[in-house]
């Protein structure tokens, strides 16, 4: 995996900003606004909600999380992106290892990879879940989400379980708190904190 400061261009390699983290902590959220921000300042940008491309279910047993349909549609649409003059390359999606965060940057070799993990405590995380379950969060793409408060709490538990894992790993390459910060501030700490993001002239 491509690692370095943010947005070295050494070699010609491309700014990869991926925000990544357990469910409900505001992945797409922040990594829309990200996009946003960057190509209305005019810098050609790109963005990938690793969901949206991996919408091929049931997944298989070996890889529950369709990680490598989501890291191949991701080699299948950024030589596309790129063709079309993108200049930098934001995604949202949820990893639990380096391993596999390796997958997806095979896929994209000519990026420079920089990974952002958010973070939320555990009562945090579920209150979002229930929030998003209820229909009082963000609109997320995909299958509409259950509105059973018992496969609510499931999807909670294992939000929580997931950011723990993610804090034994500790594989990211920055950690930022995503509590109690409006989407748009979030986005732009993230990009403060990732050395002005994505570091190119408009």
């Amino acid at each position: 995996m491509t690692s370095g400061p943010p947005g070295d261009l050494a070699g010609g390699r491309v700014p990869f900003l991926w925000l990544c983290g357990p469910t409900g902590v505001g992945k797409s959220a922040v990594g829309y606004e990200i996009f946003s921000q960057v190509y209305r300042s005019g810098i050609k940008a790109a963005y990938v909600d690793f969901d949206q491309v991996g919408l091929c279910y049931p997944a298989p047993p070996d890889d529950r999380g369709n990680h490598r349909v989501k890291a191949q549609n991701l080699g299948a649409v950024w030589p596309v992106y790129r063709a079309a003059g993108a200049r930098c390359l934001i995604a949202a999606g949820g990893v639990r290892d380096r391993a596999t965060a390796d997958l997806y940057a095979a896929a994209v070799p000519d990026t420079a990879t920089l990974i952002c993990r958010l973070c939320a405590d555990g009562d945090r995380l579920t209150e979002r879940v229930f929030r998003r379950g209820l229909g009082r969060g963000p609109v997320i793409p995909g299958p509409p989400p259950s509105r059973s408060k018992r496969r609510l709490a499931a999807q909670a538990a294992d939000a929580r379980r997931e950011a723990a894992e993610l804090d034994l790993t500790g594989f990211a390459d920055l950690c930022v708190d995503a509590a109690d910060r409006p989407v748009r501030e979030l986005a732009r700490l993230v990009r403060a904190l990732a050395g002005d993001w994505p570091g190119l002239d408009s």
